[in-house]
């Protein structure tokens, strides 16, 4: 078999990615002619607040990101190992290991790459659940804007990770750690939970601390960092919101932690006993304003 026939199997299988690499050189010098002629986004250099689920809206990209890489990886490898197994069986003398040789590194690599894209897929599945649920957590909290509250998002701090929700009421301050959990699709009781105050008990016969345990973390640490900027005590409330699940004994919960689900938080915040001032309510705003204005375009 002659160089120039193999050399053809090699190009027909770089043809497909031609196009791309025109695509991505095309958009590089458009974006450095956008930079040559001055032309910028009309809010350049600004920041705007994080919006819901902002820190899993990021890691959601970069886990697709990483499981389209392995997809082309899988594509790229398997071309390669065809055209080697194509070159191979058209090679006279016909050899069999030289088959085996030519297509299994690509093969192996296929394999691998297939593996790493469920993985990675899996991983995405679930911040995009965790997305959707601070989504919809968050439309119902933004309703209480229009009652004179304040409604933050995505607060962010590294020891903790971040915040899901914050309300600034005249009645408190409200950390909520939103917790989008699947549930089954029938049975009577297959989206009623319970909670103690301690644990969350759902149907299958699980039960989980952790929700309860985070939204404390975030409460207390909402607490100091508040107190120490104000010089003043600040009380903060933690509630553990489950979108899509109906908390069957909210009225004898026992701890700091209340559990609800979204459309029931206005209970919380109405029958909280702590009194916040309009300028408390202001200084807190302003803290957290300046805390979550991170965002750049």
């Amino acid at each position: 078999m002659g160089v120039n026939k193999i050399s053809m199997w090699y190009l027909l299988l770089a043809i497909p990615f031609i196009p791309l690499l025109v695509l991505w050189f095309s958009i590089d010098v458009r974006q450095f002619l956008h930079k040559r002629r001055g032309v910028r986004s009309p809010i350049e250099g600004q920041k705007f607040l994080r919006g819901p689920g902002q820190y899993l809206r990021e890691q959601l990209w970069h886990w697709l990101t990483k499981f389209m890489g392995c997809v082309l990886g899988v594509v790229c490898m398997a071309s390669i190992s065809s055209a080697n197994i194509i070159n191979a069986i058209q090679s006279e003398p016909l050899q069999l290991a030289r088959i085996a040789l030519a297509a299994g590194l690509p093969l192996v690599t296929s394999v691998v790459f297939v593996f790493l894209s469920i993985r990675y897929f899996g991983v995405a599945q679930r911040y995009r659940r965790g997305l959707e649920g601070e989504i919809a957590v968050s439309q119902e909290l933004n309703q209480f804007i229009a009652r004179g509250c304040f409604v933050f998002h995505d607060i962010p701090e590294k020891s903790i990770g971040n915040i899901d929700h914050v309300i600034v009421a005249d009645t408190g301050v409200f950390a909520i750690e939103t917790k989008a959990i699947s549930k089954m699709t029938s049975g009577s009781r297959s989206a009623a939970v319970e909670c103690d105050g301690v644990r969350i008990r759902f149907p299958s016969g699980r039960e989980s601390s952790q929700p309860i345990i985070q939204a404390q973390r975030g409460a207390a640490w909402l607490r100091r960092a508040l107190s120490d900027a104000l010089a003043s005590d600040i009380p903060v409330r933690a509630i553990v919101c489950l979108p899509g699940w109906f908390v069957e004994n909210e009225g004898s919960q026992r701890g700091e932690v209340r559990v609800r689900n979204p459309k029931r938080i206005v209970n919380v915040i109405a029958n909280e006993r702590n009194r916040l001032t309009t300028r408390q309510m202001k200084q807190i705003e302003r803290w957290l304003d300046a805390r979550c204005r991170t965002e750049e375009f």
